[in-house]
């Protein structure tokens, strides 16, 4: 029960997050790392391979998607997910540069 509250309360948040980006507000730090993991967790879902979502993840926010500060905050970040059913499958994407810059 409890599993399926946090689930709902993340994939909601989520959602927010997502409506902010396609409104074009910018957003903060922990939006940003929210987001990644979210999409990190959706294309794990739909069955995409590690690598590709490697790729994914590396274009999905732009420096003009994120508030002052995020870009400089966010030099690498690596993502580890533990998913629990019949027995426990651990991923684990890090990135570098995380959010495409214009200076690139």
């Amino acid at each position: 029960m409890r599993d399926e509250i946090d689930e709902t309360i993340f994939f909601n948040t989520f959602k927010i997050i997502e409506t902010k980006i396609k409104r074009q507000l910018r957003i903060n730090l922990n939006e940003s790392i929210w987001f990644f993991c979210g999409c990190e967790l959706n294309q794990l879902h739909l069955g995409t391979a590690i690598d590709e979502i490697r790729t994914n993840l590396s274009k999905i926010l732009s420096e003009e998607m994120v508030m002052i500060g995020v870009v400089e905050s966010m030099k690498k970040i690596e993502i580890e997910i533990k998913i629990v059913a019949d027995h426990v499958i651990s991923y684990n994407i890090g990135l570098v540069k995380p959010i495409v810059t214009i200076k690139n």
